[in-house]
C-alpha cells in the first residue's frame, strides 16, 4: 500500500529486530529502523522509498492507553549530524505517508513509508543530507499535549547529473529484506587463529522472488551508529570474513550466514573488546537500502 501506512498489531518487536537497527525509543512511542542510507539521487526528483527499495518504518505506541502518533520531518541539531553531513535546509524534502496515525491502542504499531523531495539546483548537487523523521505520542487519543518523541535519521548523498529511474529488471522495486539479530555476540577470539562467530546472520526473503544479497563491513564510524559505544572501532573491515559475500536467498525463506574473524597474531590486540558493522543490501542496482548488525567480540 504505497503512500498509505498500514495498522498491525502486537508484532513490532519482532519488526524492530528484523529491520536489522537501532529502534531509537522513548517511554510512549519507537521508530524502527532507526538509520537508512539512501545514495545518488538527483536534484529536482522525488524518490518513494517503498517503491525504489521497499523501505518502510514501523511506529509503535508504547503508552498504556490508546494515543494518537503524530509523524513530522524535521532538520537535526548537534550530534544527530555525521561528519561529512549538513542538515536538510528545508524539512518539507522529507515527506511521511501520514501526519498522524489515529487511536492506536497500547503496544499497537503502524508501517509508514518516506519521500525524498528534492528541489532543483546545482547549488545541492554533491552534497549529504541528513534527516529526521519525528514520530510524537498523545495519550488520550489528542493530538495535543504532544509528549516524548522517537526519531529515526535518514542519510542521503545528492549528484548532480540525473539519475535514470531503474526498469523492472534491474532494480530493487517493492522488495525488502530482513537480518536477525541486531547485535552479534561473536565470543571470545584468539589473535592468529580462524574464529567462527557462535550466532550466524539471519537474512529472510520476504517476497515471492528470489533475490540476492551483498555482505559488507563498514567501521562504526563509518555507520554512525551509537550502539557500541563500549567498544572499540575494529581498525580493518577485512578481518570480518564471509565465505560469499554475495548471497542467493529463494523466495519467502530465511539464510543462515556463518561469520568469521580472522584477527592479526599481535599482541597489540589482546585485551581489547571490537566491534564492527555488517551492512546487507539487496545486490541489484537501484537505490541503497539495507540492514546494519553489529559484530561485538572480546580478543584473548
Amino acid at each position: 500500500m504505497r503512500g498509505r501506512f498500514r495498522l498491525q498489531t502486537s508484532i513490532v518487536i519482532s519488526a524492530v529486530l528484523c529491520c536489522g537497527t537501532l529502534s531509537y525509543a522513548s517511554t510512549g512511542v519507537a521508530i524502527s529502523p532507526s538509520e537508512v542510507i539512501v545514495g545518488n539521487l538527483a536534484t529536482g526528483a522525488s524518490y518513494d522509498l517503498y517503491s525504489l527499495g521497499g523501505m518502510e518504518w514501523n511506529v509503535q505506541n508504547r503508552n498504556s492507553a490508546i494515543s494518537d502518533i503524530v509523524v513530522s520531518s524535521i532538520s537535526p541539531e548537534g550530534s544527530r549530524i555525521p561528519d561529512g553531513y549538513e542538515p536538510i535546509p528545508d524539512p518539507a524534502w522529507l515527506v511521511p505517508s501520514t501526519g498522524i496515525i489515529r487511536d492506536m491502542g497500547s503496544m499497537d504499531a503502524a508501517t509508514i513509508s518516506v519521500t525524498i523531495q528534492l528541489p532543483g539546483g546545482d547549488d545541492y548537487a554533491g552534497k549529504k543530507y541528513a534527516g529526521i523523521i519525528e514520530a510524537k505520542s498523545a495519550p488520550g487519543g489528542s493530538a495535543f499535549g504532544i509528549g516524548v518523541a522517537a526519531r529515526a535519521r535518514i542519510l542521503f548523498s545528492v549528484k548532480s547529473a540525473a539519475v535514470t529511474a531503474p526498469s523492472a529488471a534491474n532494480s530493487n522495486h517493492g522488495l525488502t529484506i530482513s537480518t536477525t539479530p541486531y547485535i552479534i555476540d561473536a565470543g571470545n577470539v584468539t589473535p592468529g587463529q580462524l574464529h567462527k562467530s557462535g550466532q550466524n546472520l539471519k537474512i529472510t526473503n520476504p517476497n515471492n522472488t528470489d533475490i540476492q544479497v551483498r555482505l559488507e563491513q563498514i567501521t562504526l564510524e563509518q555507520s554512525q551508529l551509537r550502539t557500541a559505544q563500549d567498544c572499540e572501532s575494529l581498525p580493518d573491515g577485512s578481518f570480518i570474513v564471509f565465505e560469499n559475500r554475495t548471497v542467493s536467498i529463494p523466495a519467502g525463506e530465511t539464510t543462515e550466514v556463518p561469520i568469521y574473524i580472522a584477527l592479526p597474531a599481535k599482541e597489540e590486540y589482546r585485551g581489547r573488546k571490537y566491534a564492527i558493522v555488517v551492512y546487507t543490501s539487496l545486490a541489484k542496482s537501484g537505490l541503497a537500502v539495507g540492514t546494519y548488525t553489529i559484530v561485538k567480540f572480546n580478543v584473548e
